[in-house]
């Protein structure tokens, strides 16, 4: 089922398909990878590459005031929402889901 389903592509793999730095913004991209996995179980990592690309454009299209802050240059730049950072989860080998709810 999908609660061992391995990522498609890993942080590394997004960095580089997306062309972006490292940092909080990779976290969003990953969430967004496992919601679309969940939406499109048989996909392919061509496919879930194209949406990432897909919604990275979306992100870059927005009003800077939705995506947080801008960048040194004044490009908007996506920021991770509160679930990057403390508490984060972790995506690297295996994708946890975890409903909130206490159970398991």
């Amino acid at each position: 089922g999908c609660w061992k389903v391995t990522p498609l592509l890993d942080g590394k793999a997004v960095i580089k398909t997306l062309e972006i730095p490292r940092g909080p913004q990779v976290g969003l991209y990953l969430e967004e990878e496992v919601k679309w996995m969940l939406q499109n179980p048989d996909g392919s990592r061509e496919e879930c590459e194209e949406h990432l690309r897909s919604y990275k454009r979306s992100l870059e299209n927005a009003p800077s005031d939705v995506l947080g802050r801008s960048d040194a240059s004044g490009q908007a730049t996506p920021i991770a929402s509160a679930s990057v950072g403390h508490g984060a989860q972790h995506f690297s080998k295996k994708v946890h889901v975890e409903s909130g709810n206490g159970n398991p």
